[in-house]
């Protein structure tokens, strides 16, 4: 049995001049989390409105991917190259311009809410439970993130958990003159 695959751009080319409401043709496109789904992202960058969630896209090339509107969730990015130029996706209710790579990505329960992730990077990170509501991390990069159970945590949170775990690790070694 043969299939016929057939490509939003081959629709944008046939009515893209004829008037009619290439929105409409979008949302009656099935785009499902399938192998077929992640390797047309792969090929054309396009995947807007698409089901990725659960969806491996370990180590995958996405710069300048639009993923206007996609559903990430649980999406494995480890490793995902996002760099350069934006990459456009809605996570939850929030529009996101992300002009980083995620470095260690992974991004573990995602969503990541109202996101932007503004200077992003996000180092190391994970972010095991994620979603993080009203995100926006300013200018983030988040070194060893990971964050356990994060929900809505905000950047000073994390800083100020950063800052206690070294405090600790200082004051576990004693200071300059050998008191602990």
């Amino acid at each position: 049995m043969k299939y016929l695959k057939l490509s939003l751009s081959v629709i944008t080319l046939i009515f893209g001049s004829t008037g009619i409401n290439l929105q409409q043709v979008k949302s009656q496109v099935n785009y499902s989390n399938s192998n077929a789904t992640v390797t047309e992202l792969l090929q054309s960058k396009y995947c807007p409105s698409c089901n990725l969630q659960n969806a491996n896209l370990r180590g995958a090339s996405l710069t300048g991917a639009n993923l206007e509107d996609a559903n990430l969730s649980n999406v494995d990015l480890s490793n995902a190259n996002l760099s350069g130029e934006l990459v456009q996706f809605r996570c939850g209710n929030g529009l996101e311009l992300v002009p980083s790579n995620l470095r260690g990505a992974n991004l573990s329960g995602a969503n990541l809410e109202n996101a932007n992730l503004k200077n992003a990077n996000l180092e190391n990170a994970d972010l095991r439970g994620a979603n993080l509501r009203g995100a926006n991390l300013e200018g983030a990069n988040l070194k060893g993130a990971s964050l356990e159970g994060a929900m809505g945590i905000e950047q000073r949170e994390y800083l100020i958990k950063r800052v206690n775990v070294i405090l600790e690790k200082i004051g576990n070694k004693g200071n300059k003159c050998g008191n602990k």
